[in-house]
């Protein structure tokens, strides 16, 4: 019975072993659509447009640029600003331009007889107060010894604002924890540190920080964006895509969801408020 059962098993081991199928997908290519990606502010300079085709998953070869759209941004006085192709799909002001608080302004793209538009509101905020540093002599939970840079900053009464914080280390953006968001729902225990009175900061009573360490002579700028809701969640989606490890845990592949009709991509407006310093001993 012993010799039996093992050359059956042979014999199961053999047939599967030596049977191979090869199957051919028949992929069917997706209809080529447009991305636009362009982010103007209240900061003076440029205004930007990027237009790209898009292309089929498993297409390795370089997205196809668009160099013959009719782009223009116009704002609620019916200014409008003609933008110029220059060159790789990216098409500019002639001079420099900045955004109105309070104002909306809309996107649109002419190409190939079909029309992109889409409008955001450039929202108010209040400028910075303090942009200033500490030195954390010991570690401090996750926070590790070394110099730290933080705000103290008012928010807008009113609920409903959400915000964007860049920073900056010695001109290089520092993005190791992915997007810096947040909502005003907190705003004393925020970024804002709204209840912090800078004359009575101590190792007990410490302002929140933004999340990376600093050493003497380093240059720190900090960028405050207020943004659109939209914005802010096209960004949380996107760095939960980013963020795909590729576990039963992460969550499904998904585009993020932009604001422009038709196409991919995200037309954002916000305000902006900047503050630099030095880190010295």
């Amino acid at each position: 019975m012993k010799k039996t059962i093992n050359i059956l098993a042979f014999a199961i081991v053999v047939l599967f072993g030596s049977c191979r199928t090869v199957v051919d997908w028949d992929l069917q290519s997706a209809e080529q659509g447009l991305t636009i990606e362009s982010y103007i502010s209240t900061e003076l300079k440029p205004w930007d447009v990027q237009l790209k085709r898009t292309r089929d998953y498993f297409d390795n070869d370089p997205a196809l640029v668009v160099d013959d759209a009719l782009v223009t941004i116009s704002d609620d006085n019916g200014k409008t600003d003609t933008l110029t192709h220059q060159g790789s799909g990216l098409y500019s002001t002639v001079s420099n331009r900045n955004c109105t608080p309070g104002q909306h302004y809309t996107l649109d793209v002419l190409f190939e007889g079909d029309k992109f538009s889409s409008t955001e509101l450039c929202r108010e905020q209040l400028e910075i107060d303090t942009f200033f540093y500490f030195y954390q002599p010991v570690k401090n939970g996750f926070i590790t010894p070394g110099f730290y840079v933080f705000e103290l900053a008012q928010e807008i009464a009113t609920e409903g604002d959400y915000y964007q914080w860049l920073v900056y280390k010695n001109d290089t953006l520092q993005d190791d924890f992915g997007y810096i968001v947040d909502t005003d729902e907190f705003a004393d225990f925020s970024y804002f540190n709204s209840n912090i009175d800078l004359e009575n900061i101590s190792l007990e009573f410490l302002p929140r920080p933004f999340p990376f360490e600093f050493d003497e002579g380093d240059k720190v700028v900090l960028e405050q964006r207020c943004i659109n809701k939209n914005f802010y969640d096209y960004l949380i989606e996107f760095q939960t895509q980013y963020d795909r490890q590729g576990s039963p845990f992460d969550a499904p592949p998904a585009n993020p969801r932009g604001n422009i009709l038709g196409a991919s991509g995200y037309f954002a407006v916000y305000n902006v408020d900047k503050r630099s310093l030095v880190i010295e001993p």
